[in-house]
């Protein structure tokens, strides 16, 4: 190769191993914070009951009675306490995999699954949400595919997800068949949304809930 092609070619190459790089770090740049403390807005979230598809009974906290850790994870359907209706904590249909403990409006998952009050922490791998210091739900950005056994103790599972612009998602397969889909984003007015999608199963329609926080100043 004679000389005068060697300079253009190097910086061709150069470029050519750069760009991915720049890019990353542009679309790192345009991404919202969601780092932070955040509590649940009640009167602008979805209640149990609520939310399109008409499902009853809310997205539990937990499939055993009284709320608290599963959801599609822990332990799937929440069966009614003697003399019918819901168990406590809206259990009814078990919501996405969380890994959260306790009950609603405590330290575990509440409606949908979710913590009334939460901290957020965003890094290059993961979102990792805690209540009250302990670790309860992890979504990886590398992570491909929901895990199959429980996690380390004192861990939360990690699930698959992505940036999707200015949004985090996380798509995975229920294991009563269909996608679970949850969005992380901030709105115009700078509050955080979760929006879960749980699929038809049966006869019942598939159902969209949203969450609405509000940054707590420390």
């Amino acid at each position: 190769m004679q000389a005068r092609h060697v300079l253009p070619f190097a910086a061709l190459l150069c470029a050519s191993l750069l760009a991915p790089g720049v890019r990353a770090e542009e679309a790192a740049a345009t991404r919202p914070d969601l780092h932070g403390h955040w509590v649940l807005n009640a009167k602008a979230s979805d209640t149990p009951g609520e939310g399109r598809g008409g499902m009853g009974g809310g997205l539990g906290g937990g499939g055993r009675r009284g709320g608290g850790g599963g959801g599609e994870m822990g332990g799937g359907m929440g069966g009614p306490p003697p003399g019918g209706g819901p168990p406590p904590g809206g259990g009814g249909e078990g919501g996405p995999p969380s890994g959260e403990r306790g009950g609603p409006g405590g330290g575990g998952g509440g409606r949908m699954g979710l913590p009334d009050d939460m901290v957020i922490d965003v890094a290059d791998s993961a979102l990792t949400v805690f209540v009250r210091g302990l670790e309860t739900r992890k979504l990886g950005f590398f992570v491909k595919r929901a895990p199959t056994q429980p996690p380390a103790q004192g861990a939360a599972p990690t699930m698959p997800a992505r940036w999707d612009g200015e949004r985090v998602v996380s798509e995975f397969e229920s294991r009563r068949g269909g996608t679970v889909r949850e969005t992380w984003e901030l709105t115009k007015s700078g509050q955080l949304l979760v929006t879960t999608e749980l699929p038809a199963m049966g006869d019942r329609p598939g159902r969209t809930s949203k969450r609405v926080y509000d940054r707590k100043d420390e």
